[in-house]
């Protein structure tokens, strides 16, 4: 299920998120910018970190350089260096474009709403992939294969790692977007 065309832009909704964070960038207060830069500078570098010693690209590689590009940080030379090995199909696994017709067919009381629903969705997805891992090396423990299954613990670590930081990037919310959404969930999140 590799293949090198394509390469690393394959995500339909880190285009959508690209050209939206490029468009308003600039306009942004200070502290809005700054925000942004924090989640483009956490989001990729978790995602370099859990993902650096896999032998394939997993598809986003380049979107998540462009999308530091877009807030004025350098791009990543561990995730530029990967554009000449073979990429797993990041669509056909995804189904990014499942996840923006969400944005486009739902109607949102606020704006903010589909930013919150789709972090928590996100984080939730890691979660079932950490479980998987896990739920693996206590098999592979059971039957000895003590190499692998601390391989699979070691990732699954990274993945709860990279799952906290995901869940943080509502951190990029101000107080005014939080008004209007806490007012509609009545204290139920978190």
């Amino acid at each position: 299920m590799t293949h090198a065309e394509g390469g690393g832009r394959q995500s339909v909704c880190l285009r959508y998120l690209i050209a939206a964070v490029s468009q308003v960038y600039g306009s942004l207060s200070l502290s809005d910018q700054r925000a942004l830069s924090n989640l483009a500078r956490n989001m990729s570098g978790a995602f370099d970190a859990a993902f650096s010693s896999w032998s394939v690209g997993l598809g986003i590689e380049d979107e998540l350089n462009d999308l530091r590009q877009a807030v004025g940080l350098q791009a990543l030379k561990s995730l530029a260096n990967r554009q000449s090995c073979l990429y797993l199909d990041y669509k056909r696994m995804v189904q990014p474009e499942v996840i923006l017709h969400t944005l486009e067919s739902e109607t949102y009381v606020h704006t903010e709403d589909f930013f919150f629903r789709s972090v928590h969705l996100s984080t939730e997805c890691w979660c079932f992939v950490a479980l998987h891992q896990l739920a693996s090396a206590l098999r592979l423990a059971s039957s000895g294969q003590w190499h692998d299954a601390a391989a699979l613990m070691r990732h699954a670590a990274l993945v709860i790692e990279y799952m906290g930081m995901n869940i943080s990037t509502l951190g990029c919310m101000n107080l005014r977007d939080y008004l209007g959404l806490k007012v509609e969930i009545e204290g139920t999140s978190g």
